[in-house]
């Protein structure tokens, strides 16, 4: 058994490996040693989690213990024959477990989206709202969101025998110019007369003081789609003008508000 240690973006094998001694740049050196790219993409992950896990926790939110844990995610990797196994943090900023997260969230609903007659990305969102209004936000948006599922608007309009089935995905980005945060739904569910009642109902439910026509969304189920629903729950990498970068303390506003929610929460018979 070859345990391999990963320490930023270098790797150094054991004493017994063929390549005693050896540290290699793992961004451009380990696909000699995986030849499926698995650890090169493993090892860019983890560089990047590294990158934003430490100063999220040398802010000393309440979530510190969090970002250290993902910032030491899969720090050993553990060898036997050809397969590699390590411990994961299953952080919501961890960019190897969100990759592992997403492939599995696709291979567990892709069948179930496949066999919706209709199938519609829908996107219901609110007006931007201040880090102090966005907990709270989140919490009235998924109180709407129940209200409109047990309505009698759809029994009305269709009749008792239809069945509504969607996946919903909660997330919220960052406006860095306006130091405001944009919370938001994607959904997937079946037919497209359904998704335009639901948004109606949350047009109807909030009122224009707190979500507007234009900002909803509904367009036909693609790959893009099945990506957007269940990436990451927010842009950790954001573009102010022409730089790049991340906004930490808003990140950190984004996690705590997020943490302890779920963000994909299937309903109806999905």
């Amino acid at each position: 058994m070859n345990k391999i240690t990963v320490t930023g973006t270098n790797v150094t094998f054991p004493e017994n490996s063929p390549k005693k001694g050896v540290s290699l740049d793992t961004l451009a050196q380990l696909t000699a040693y995986a030849p499926d790219n698995r650890l090169l993409k493993r090892a860019r992950s983890k560089y990047f989690t590294s990158q934003i896990a430490i100063p999220l926790a040398e802010l000393r939110s309440p979530l510190e213990k969090y970002y250290r844990n993902a910032y030491y995610c899969c720090n050993s990797l553990v060898q036997v024959s050809d397969t590699i196994t390590g411990k994961y943090c299953n952080s919501r900023i961890c960019y190897t477990c969100n990759r592992i997260r997403t492939a599995k969230l696709i291979n567990g609903y892709m069948s179930q989206i496949g066999l919706m007659t209709e199938p519609r990305f829908v996107t219901l969102t609110r007006l931007n709202v201040t880090s102090d209004q966005l907990s709270v936000t989140l919490t009235d948006m998924c109180n709407t969101f129940r209200k409109i599922l047990k309505r009698n608007t759809y029994r009305k309009r269709y009749g008792n025998n239809v069945t509504h089935n969607g996946i919903r995905k909660l997330e919220v980005t960052f406006n860095g110019k306006k130091d405001t945060y944009h919370p938001h739904y994607h959904i997937i569910l079946d037919g497209q007369a359904v998704a335009e009642l639901m948004v109606q109902e949350w047009l109807s439910l909030h009122g224009p003081a707190l979500a507007v026509p234009e900002a909803q969304n509904i367009r036909p189920v693609d790959e893009q789609s099945m990506l957007e629903l269940f990436k990451y729950s927010t842009k950790m990498v954001i573009k102010p003008g022409s730089d790049q970068g991340v906004y930490i303390s808003a990140l950190d506003t984004i996690m705590r508000s997020l943490y302890g929610r779920r963000v994909v929460q299937p309903y109806g018979n999905i």
